[in-house]
């Protein structure tokens, strides 16, 4: 009787607890800052995590089931400069982002290529 009571205890705190972690919807837009035109497949990662997501064919994103408290979001898209954004979320918040990329500049050293062709 012992061992069912410590069972079932062990598992009303598992549960009581699992309730009590609170998560946010974090949404937005990322868009060109030039254009103000959607960047579509958009990278968005809360850094130091695995969480993460791409922008939909209008630019918009969510994250979901993101904990309460401090996160830092980076927004990247090729041929863009990357943005931070350090994003505070209480329980009851409603997190919409509006998120301007920059077009970036690749500069890379001069590529040469030579070929040669052997006749048969």
């Amino acid at each position: 009787m012992t061992r069912l009571f410590f069972i079932v205890s062990i598992f009303l705190i598992f549960l009581v607890s699992t309730s009590l972690a609170q998560t946010v919807r974090v949404a937005g837009v990322v868009l060109d800052s030039d254009s103000r035109e959607p960047l579509v497949g958009a990278n968005i990662l809360v850094v130091g995590t695995t969480i993460g997501t791409a922008t939909g064919s209008n630019g918009e994103f969510f994250i979901d089931r993101l904990d309460t408290g401090s996160h830092e979001l980076r927004f990247s898209f090729v041929g863009y400069e990357s943005v931070e954004k350090t994003l505070d979320v209480a329980i009851d918040d409603s997190v919409w982002l509006s998120i301007l990329l920059t077009p970036g500049h690749i500069e890379e050293e001069l590529v040469v290529v030579t070929g040669t062709r052997t006749l048969r």
